[in-house]
């Protein structure tokens, strides 16, 4: 995971499970036409020696860009926020179910919040086709 910044937050780049080991890229591209079930998670962990409430805010936005389009859509927001008065570890899930198209890339940026990532992760599972066949 390493960061791209940009005037509204930090986009994560990703290794892939399933790319050879070099291959970083900030999205998901979409194979298929279908529903995907897209996943998000985050271990976020807040250390701070300051002495009373010092909370820390955690947002953290899906993104979808689609061929045709030039702006990227919001598909889903997770917020959180830590306590820093002490250690403080918590994880962070969302997800959900999503009609895409082939070619789509999804990328995750980060508004608030990316010094308290530990770890992370952000996946997309094909739960239906979608055919388009005339024949059927």
């Amino acid at each position: 995971m390493s960061k791209e910044i940009s005037p509204e937050g930090k986009v994560i780049t990703w290794e892939s499970e399933f790319e050879p080991a070099n291959n970083v890229t900030p999205y998901i591209v979409i194979p298929e036409d279908g529903f995907y079930f897209v996943y998000l998670n985050f271990a976020i962990l807040c250390v701070s020696n300051h002495e009373g409430a010092n909370f820390k805010p955690f947002v953290g936005e899906l993104h979808r860009y689609s061929e045709g389009y030039d702006d990227p859509q919001s598909l889903t927001v997770v917020r959180d926020h830590l306590r820093c008065d002490s250690l403080q570890y918590r994880n962070v899930f969302v997800g959900q179910l999503f009609k895409l198209s082939k070619k789509d890339r999804l990328s995750v940026l980060i508004k608030e919040g990316f010094e308290l990532i530990d770890k992370s992760k952000f996946g997309a599972y094909l739960v239906e086709r979608i055919c388009f066949d005339d024949n059927i």
